[in-house]
């Protein structure tokens, strides 16, 4: 089973949570985006788990995977903007 940490807004109370992905437990309630993602890219990295970032609508914002990638990097990224990103490169090495 593939492990992974989330980061997570709640409207209720306008915090920011870091929670396990398998277990959907709160491992941490914090004011800012900023400090929830730094604890939890902390606890992805330390379980060799998948980190994700969701904005405050729900949507998954950006994907970083610490763990066993089958693609052969130790870390890979993906967000929503990443292949436009590699579009302007491959055109800009034309």
């Amino acid at each position: 089973m593939r492990r992974s940490v989330h980061v997570t807004y709640h409207k209720t109370d306008k915090k920011w949570y870091v929670v396990n992905g398998d277990s959907k437990k709160s491992k941490g309630n914090y004011d800012t985006q900023k400090e929830a993602m730094k604890y939890g890219r902390k606890l992805a990295m330390e379980t060799s788990s998948e980190f994700l970032i969701h904005g405050k609508d729900g949507k998954i914002r950006l994907a970083t995977s610490y763990g066993n990638d089958p693609r052969g990097s130790k870390q890979t990224t993906r967000s929503k903007n990443n292949k436009q990103s590699q579009r302007k490169r491959n055109s800009s090495k034309k």
